[in-house]
């Protein structure tokens, strides 16, 4: 359980922190979800965020791409102190991963 993992914070958006889906040229949810990435106390600068297409490439999110949105792709891998990963789901529960040696989050 990441709850033991000092290092690690994982959560989940609800219904009442409104649409949070990955912003896209005909959508207004980058507000919703820089006002509810703020609230937990994070910068959303430092999120990578995947474009969920129900395939199977996963992306290793680097530095240089904290505040980006992969497109294309449904995971993230990285090993990049505080950088956050975002996933949106609706029908698909996300997986969370760690590897406490290696210091990668999924």
């Amino acid at each position: 359980m990441f709850s033991a993992k000092e290092t690690i914070r994982y959560g989940f958006s609800e219904r009442r922190d409104g649409n949070l889906r990955v912003p896209s040229a005909e959508s207004d949810t980058e507000a919703n979800r820089t006002r509810y990435i703020q609230s937990l106390g994070l910068d959303p600068m430092r999120f990578v965020s995947a474009d969920l297409v129900h395939g199977t490439h996963v992306h290793v999110a680097r530095e240089e791409e904290a505040g980006s949105i992969i497109r294309e792709c449904d995971g993230l891998v990285t090993n990049v102190p505080n950088l956050a990963l975002s996933v949106t789901g609706a029908d698909c529960f996300p997986i969370y991963a760690l590897d406490p040696v290696e210091r990668i989050i999924g």
